[in-house]
């Protein structure tokens, strides 16, 4: 397998979850076998805890739950404890890795559960009861607002945002964490999750879904297993290149080697858990660690206690491990329940704790006699206590999670080694084409969305019960998808911007009251509710089987899922991308925490590489460029449209594509968080116009009548984008010989022997080859991919880095060798002879394959 996930290093965490504080708490409870479980506190809910326990309509089936109890918070009182547990967890996490003061080139990524937190539930409810609110405004946008908040008190410079991913979004926050550090945009970074909000809500949604266990028991791989218990939690990590990580002197806890992510696209319903679309995350993760299954020696399993959902996972995994036996499994969620979006942190803190301790700890309620029927005949053991954990090599451990609507993400993990080696990475990246933009908006506000019911994917009565928003965004998705001409289902992604919908508030205020506010919750209601489900109701109708998932950063969340997108794009980890934002803030739980003229909006990109798109016959609306400090382009649609809040800042983009305009676009967000979208219109693929004749006479007839020809041995010929170029340049041509600029004539052709000459160290530049570069990144790619030692001393092209003389002689080889393999391969010319000046010698050698192996020779030559 060809190992392309450069080893990340975790050397911190911070934590709370139930029954622990911290870490060392946490492990403590696992490996002593410890219960977390317990019934809630009969204040948490706001209303007697008796008159919603039962079965039957929007009642919860039992109270009991992972609950956090012994925090005290001793800042930001004001918020949410969502928020305080991020900022709890991170510096605690920091202090763990020795880090006092966060250096430059950091950020955070935290999973966040998009439904509303406690204080946003009880400022919604003050609003609409119009009664004094003594919550603070600032709890209306407890999730992208909690993370910059985050990012403002640390002090980090590469900002901070929210996402949700379901149960997977520990791993998919820790996944594009680790993205920021291959690509060097940072140099250290917080990833963690959190699930704090309305405990009430999540009780009896789940119930109404019949997932909670009626028997309040958290029983993973249990035959009589009946359902999950919520729990709540969060964590942080603080992850470094291990290259880097090893050079400081860090103590490394633990070394992440692969990560898998996937959505399952349409499948029998958005509750159903895929088989495929886990085992396809499952592959993922193998795949680029370049490692087998059978290098792991524990799996910590999502394994909720759910029979169909342990089952599904017990075969997906399964045939992945297939033809090994006695795999080690097991699952926290026997020990704490099972806190959502957190779920991931609580099992990669579960493997750290293992691993240090050199054990791996059993999973409560089993014997040998009661467990699920699935694991007969598969490659799996349950660990029913605790037992050393022995390996031949490094202890390696595989940690999944799967979340409702289809998302699915797999890590790798394993002990330091001490081994971190040189990982050179691609100086240049392709460019991005916008090839397509659907919008919806409300002036300010909506009044109805639109949508075809032909292969809708789900049932229509189900988008009766949905948010609006969901409905907002799907409308606006199905425009700009109508706009293209292919999109690759299994390799596209959807990321999309939104902010947590006050309205699910709306049936605590029903239950707590006795108030019809809104209708009954059914299940329907329930998924049509999630957060993560704005992005995977797409992906669900159109089979998309890339990462899907929910991206909140208030007013720059459409922005961010862009740039996400673009990232994903580039890293060739999909082959197109819908990304965008929706938010309807016409309501007066936002009017009222954020005094602006609101708009309720939608839009949505299709995005491509350029290349792609050209190839596919696109129109290609823009290009995204790198922003730059050129004045920032005015926000001229707020005043039309309202302020649609995490669709605003992306509004703003498509206007200026849609006037096909050079344009920087920078947003800021409350809390202070900034992003910037540069784009600028594609111009028109040039055209060679050839006009030949015996000479220059009858070129010049040629011309007059605009009559192109192959005639000879006289020739003109005219490189034009546009018809009225070529106009222009035909009346320019009548000059001839003039060499005019895109006007090229010779009275006889070129004869004699061609030469390629190489040129010496001494002139290089920064930014040499960059249009070679854009034009033709896969030449690029396939001479870093062979000479990866080279690539990496030439990055300084792309950066502001100051090179040495020994990277400068290296940059000049690979710029050499990708001049050489465009003439060779791309332009079909065979060199009679080549000529090197100085270091020329060597690059002209090795270009025609004379010399083997040139980052042999790097290393030598560095020796």
């Amino acid at each position: 397998m060809k190992h392309q996930f450069e080893p990340i290093a975790v050397i911190g965490r911070g934590c709370i979850f139930p029954g622990a504080l911290n870490p060392g708490a946490f492990w403590k409870l696992i490996s002593s076998g410890g219960n977390a479980i317990s019934g809630v506190a009969p204040d948490r809910w706001r209303i007697p805890v008796e008159s919603v326990l039962g079965e039957g309509p929007e009642k919860s089936l039992t109270d009991q739950g992972g609950y956090v109890t012994g925090f005290v918070p001793t800042e930001l009182q004001h918020l949410d404890q969502l928020t305080q547990w991020l900022l709890y967890c991170a510096r605690q996490a920091l202090k763990e890795a020795g880090i006092d003061c966060v250096p430059a080139r950091s950020g955070a990524i935290a999973g966040v559960l998009g439904l509303p937190s406690e204080s946003l539930a009880q400022y919604a409810e003050n609003v609409w009861l119009e009664q004094p609110n003594p919550i603070a405004p600032e709890n209306r946008f407890m999730a992208g607002l909690s993370t910059h908040i985050l990012a403002q008190t640390l002090n980090l410079d590469l900002g901070a945002f929210a996402l949700d991913g379901a149960c997977a979004s520990s791993i998919y926050a820790i996944k594009l964490a680790c993205d920021a550090l291959h690509d060097r945009r940072a140099d250290l970074m917080l990833a963690g999750a959190v699930n704090r909000s309305d405990d009430l809500y999540l009780h009896i949604g789940f119930s109404t879904l019949k997932a909670v266990s009626p028997t309040g028991q958290s029983r993973p791989f249990h035959t009589d297993a009946d359902g999950l218990l919520p729990s709540e939690g969060a964590g942080f990590v603080v992850l470094k290149r291990l290259e880097d990580a090893e050079a400081a002197g860090d103590r490394v806890l633990a070394v992440i080697r692969g990560i898998g992510i996937s959505n399952d696209g349409r499948t029998a319903g958005l509750l159903t858990p895929s088989e495929l679309g886990q085992e396809q995350a499952i592959r993922g993760a193998f795949e680029v660690s370049g490692l087998e299954p059978r290098d792991i020696s524990l799996i910590e399993c999502h394994a909720t206690g759910t029979p169909i959902g342990d089952a599904t996972e017990i075969r997906s995994t399964g045939r992945v491990f297939g033809g090994l036996q006695n795999v080690p499994i097991g699952s926290v969620k026997s020990n704490i329940g099972h806190p959502i979006t957190a779920a991931g942190m609580a099992g990669l803190f579960k493997i750290i704790g293992a691993i240090q301790a050199q054990i791996r700890p059993a999973t409560l309620h089993l014997t040998g006699t009661t467990l699920n029927p699935a694991l007969a005949g598969s490659p799996f053991r349950v660990l029913q206590k605790n037992e050393p954990w022995q390996s031949d090599g490094p202890r390696r451990a595989a940690l999944s999670a799967f979340g409702f609507g289809g998302n699915n993400a797999h890590l790798i993990v394993e002990e330091p080694t001490g081994t971190a080696g040189q990982w050179p990475r691609l100086p240049r990246q392709p460019k991005i084409a916008v090839v397509s933009v659907g919008q919806v908006t409300g002036s300010p506000r909506a009044q109805s969305v639109s949508l075809e019911l032909q292969a809708l994917g789900f049932p229509p009565a189900d988008l009766e019960q949905s948010l609006p928003q969901q409905l907002m965004a799907m409308e606006a998705a199905a425009e700009a998808i109508s706009k293209t001409n292919s999109l690759p289902g299994a390799r596209t992604g959807v990321y999309a911007g939104m902010g947590v919908d006050a309205e699910v508030a709306r049936y605590g205020l029903r239950w707590r009251t006795g108030n019809p506010v809104c209708p009954e919750l059914t299940p329907a209601a329930v998924t049509g509710r999630l957060a993560n489900i704005v992005a995977n109701r797409i992906s669900s109708r159109f089979d998309f089987r890339g990462p899907s998932f929910a991206v909140m950063s208030e007013e720059i969340s459409g922005l961010v899922a862009v740039q996400l997108a673009a990232r994903a794009l580039q890293a060739g980890e999909i082959d197109a991308a819908l990304a965008g934002a929706v938010d309807l803030s016409c309501e007066p739980v936002h009017q009222t925490a954020l005094p602006k003229p609101p708009g309720d909006a939608a839009v949505f990109f299709v995005l491509k590489r350029l290349e792609d798109a050209l190839a596919a016959g696109d129109t290609i609306l823009s290009v995204l460029e790198n922003p730059n400090p050129s004045p920032v382009a005015p926000d001229e649609v707020s005043g039309q449209f309202g302020h649609a809040h995490a669709a605003s800042g992306l509004l703003q983009v498509a206007h200026q594509i849609l006037l096909q305009n050079k344009a920087n676009v920078r947003v800021q967000a409350i809390g202070g968080a900034e992003a910037s979208i540069a784009v600028a219109p594609y111009p028109a693929a040039p055209k060679v116009y050839v006009y030949g004749g015996e000479d220059r006479s009858a070129i010049l007839k040629a011309l007059q009548q605009n009559r192109p020809n192959q005639a000879g041995p006289a020739r003109v010929v005219i490189v034009a984008a546009s018809e009225t170029e070529l106009r222009d340049k035909l009346k320019r041509a009548m000059d001839l010989p003039a060499a005019l600029d895109g006007i090229y004539y010779r009275e006889s052709p070129v004869t004699g022997q061609l030469g390629f000459a190489f040129s010496g160290a001494a002139a290089a530049y920064r930014g040499m080859g960059s249009t070679l570069f854009d034009a033709f990144p896969e030449l690029l790619h396939d001479v870093t991919a062979r000479m990866p030692r080279v690539g990496r001393s030439a990055e300084w092209i792309f950066s502001d880095a100051q090179p040495d003389a020994y990277q400068i002689l290296w940059a000049i080889s690979l710029l050499s060798q990708v001049h050489a393999k465009f003439t060779l391969d791309v332009l079909g010319l065979r060199p009679a002879a080549a000529i090197g000046l100085s270091s020329g010698e060597t690059n002209s050698i090795a270009a025609l394959g004379a010399w083997t192996d040139l980052d042999d020779f790097h290393q030598e030559f560095e020796a």
